[in-house]
């Protein structure tokens, strides 16, 4: 009985180290936003998951990223709040909570995104206006540039 339980052990430790799969990866983007254009920083594969994304917020200032494979197929979309905007709460001398907001040119923020060894480019838009509908995006956005993703780090 013993040995059964030190063979079951061993099993699940064996199993607990296997390599992550696919979709438990994500592509880590650190992005840097410079006056109207974006530039890739760093790429690279990280274990975890992607929380399932809710509706797009097309809101003025924020950005929307569409991940492509090379043949042009969107493999992934999302949205960020404006990264130029840093928010910050500090107690002020007399113990209250204070707000402040300031706006960072340059700006440094991150992409996740799942997963997939097809990601090769991730296109990157400024909302102007408030957008209902995905589809006029290009018509109410700034396209600020198309980051190409290292085939080394597509392949990892």
């Amino acid at each position: 009985m013993a040995r059964l339980v030190a063979i079951s052990l061993l099993m699940f430790l064996v199993a607990g180290t296997s390599p992550a799969s696919e979709e438990d990866r994500i592509l880590y983007l650190t992005v840097k936003y410079a006056g109207k254009t974006v530039s890739l920083d760093d790429a690279r594969v990280v274990d975890g998951t992607i929380k399932q994304p809710r509706q797009p917020r097309l809101t003025p200032g924020s950005l929307h990223f569409t991940v492509a494979a090379a043949d042009g197929e969107v493999l992934f979309a999302g949205t960020i709040p404006d990264p130029t905007i840093l928010h910050v709460e500090y107690e002020d001398d007399q113990g209250r909570l204070q707000k402040l907001t300031a706006r960072q040119d340059p700006a440094i923020f991150a992409i996740r995104i799942p997963y997939d060894p097809r990601s090769y480019s991730v296109t990157i838009r400024r909302i102007d206006s408030t957008i209902l509908d995905v589809k006029r995006l290009s018509e109410e956005s700034t396209f600020l540039g198309t980051l190409v993703i290292d085939e080394e780090v597509r392949n990892r």
